[in-house]
């Protein structure tokens, strides 16, 4: 059902806003995630791909929008086991992130941690282990580095690794 309310609401906004608009391109990131959802993982990729490149063109790089749009696609990325691609495109978005939002922005915590989700893929324990026990500020709302005492999800993920000499 949603996946058929999301393309409607894509189509009409295609329509009426053209297809590089920011309100198009977040329908089309809806829409993605329903594919996601769906298990349809290469069709999610292809989707946030061009929207993706076409936030670029419109907003650029460092846009709050563009960054949110990247850091989806990493999921899908992974989603059919392209780590080493999922990995330089969440080492690009967090940077952009650390410049734009700042270190401790929830959403560059976020991208931190989906990083360390990569670089656990890879087999790179330590540099994951060290990227999601970085210290934060006391009282920041930390969602991915330096909380493994939270017991999150992908905090567990990140601080559970085998030793690098296992």
């Amino acid at each position: 059902m949603a996946r058929v309310l999301d393309e409607d609401t894509l189509t009409r906004r295609q329509r009426i806003f053209g297809e590089s608009h920011p309100d198009t391109l977040s329908s089309a990131n809806n829409l993605a995630f329903d594919l996601h959802t769906l298990g349809e993982h290469q069709a999610a990729r292809a989707l946030r791909e061009d929207t993706l490149a076409q936030y670029r063109r419109s907003l650029g790089d460092d846009h709050p929008l563009t960054l949110y749009s990247a850091y989806c696609l990493t999921v899908d990325l992974r989603a059919v086991g392209e780590y080493q691609a999922a990995r330089a495109l969440d080492q690009d978005t967090l940077a952009h992130r650390r410049r734009v939002l700042g270190e401790h922005h929830p959403h560059t915590l976020r991208s931190a941690s989906n990083l360390a989700v990569d670089l656990r893929a890879l087999g790179e324990y330590d540099a994951a282990r060290a990227l999601v026990r970085t210290p934060s500020p006391a009282g920041a709302r930390n969602v991915a580095v330096g909380c493994c005492a939270s017991k999150s999800p992908s905090c567990s993920l990140a601080c559970n690794f085998p030793k690098a000499d296992s």
